[in-house]
C-alpha cells in the first residue's frame, strides 16, 4: 500500500500593536514579528471525512459541523475541490 501524500509548512507570527487597519489607507502602524510560529501538515485521507485538527487548542472538526469554523473549513475544502478536483484532505496543526 502506498504511503499517504503529505505536505508540510511553517509560518511565523506577528503582532500589530497599533494601526492594523490604518495601513490600508497609507498610515503607519506599529508591528513586530513573533519568533513563535506554527507547523502545519496536510495529508490525503481518501477513506475518511476531511478533518481540521488543531491539537494545541483541542480542536477536531469536520466540514459538516454546524459552527462558523466548520462552515469556513467546508468553504475551504470546496474551493480546493474546484481548483484541484480532490477533497480528501486531513489538516493537522
Amino acid at each position: 500500500m502506498a504511503a499517504p501524500r503529505e505536505a508540510t509548512g511553517k509560518s511565523s507570527g506577528k503582532v500589530i500593536l497599533f494601526g492594523e487597519h490604518s495601513v490600508v489607507h497609507g498610515h503607519p502602524a506599529l508591528a513586530a514579528g513573533i519568533g513563535l510560529g506554527v507547523d502545519a501538515k496536510a495529508q490525503a485521507c481518501p477513506h475518511e471525512e476531511s478533518r481540521l485538527i488543531v491539537e494545541p487548542w483541542g480542536l477536531d472538526l469536520g466540514p459538516t459541523d454546524d459552527q462558523p469554523l466548520g462552515q469556513a473549513f467546508a468553504a475551504l475544502l470546496a474551493s480546493y475541490e474546484r481548483e484541484h478536483g480532490a477533497r480528501d484532505r486531513k489538516s493537522v496543526v
